[in-house]
């Protein structure tokens, strides 16, 4: 039968009882669930990724990040953090389900691991068209998120160091099979051109 990770908007379900058949603990990671059973209603309205570890899977990696103390002894969240996260999976061509959950090609949970403990790692496949479906868009979309940052780069101080780092993507093998080509060729040109830029 094996295991499930579901996950997206849960708000219609109210409680993790109604996906898992309990309650979370204080200590499970919020936004994912691991279930054996599926439900009509889970299969309709969730991303259901089943767990295996074939070469051709996913990895599906989630984490929290709690509040950060500051110098003074205050607290903040953690904006900062899940916004470098953010950008690195980015560069990495992974599709972002949420701002703590990242659908991959290759194992990158050391990345949130840089800013927290509280990180999980699931090799898995989708397992429907749906699920298939917005995981492409969601790879798709992390690339055209870097293409825009590529046209707006800055050139002085700190957006210059920024721009060389851009200029150092390389495409993942594996994402070509499910990037579309023409987004990737722009992807290229981006780069390209502002390698150009900055030698001016």
């Amino acid at each position: 039968m094996g295991e499930y990770v579901v996950l997206g908007d849960t708000s219609g379900f109210h409680t993790s009882r109604n996906i898992i058949g309990r309650y979370k603990g204080e200590e499970e990671l919020r936004d994912v669930f691991i279930t054996k059973r599926l439900t009509n209603n889970i299969k309709k309205k969730l991303l259901v990724f089943k767990i295996e570890k074939s070469k051709d899977a996913f990895y599906l990696i989630t984490f929290d990040i709690k509040l950060i103390k500051k110098a003074d002894g205050s607290e903040r969240h953690a904006s900062r953090e899940y916004l470098a996260i953010q950008e690195e999976m980015e560069k990495n061509f992974c599709g972002k389900i949420d701002y703590s959950t990242y659908i991959c090609t290759k194992d990158l949970s050391d990345i949130p691991r840089r800013y927290t403990s509280f990180v999980k790692m699931y090799r898995v496949k989708p397992h429907d068209e749906k699920t298939m479906e917005y995981v492409r868009d969601a790879m798709e979309q992390s690339v055209l998120d870097l293409i825009d940052k590529i046209k707006r780069a800055k050139l002085r101080g700190a957006g210059k160091i920024r721009a060389i780092k851009l200029t150092n993507i390389t495409i993942d093998k594996k994402a070509k099979e499910y990037i579309p080509e023409e987004t990737l060729n722009e992807l290229k040109v981006s780069i390209e051109r502002l390698k150009w830029r900055l030698k001016k």
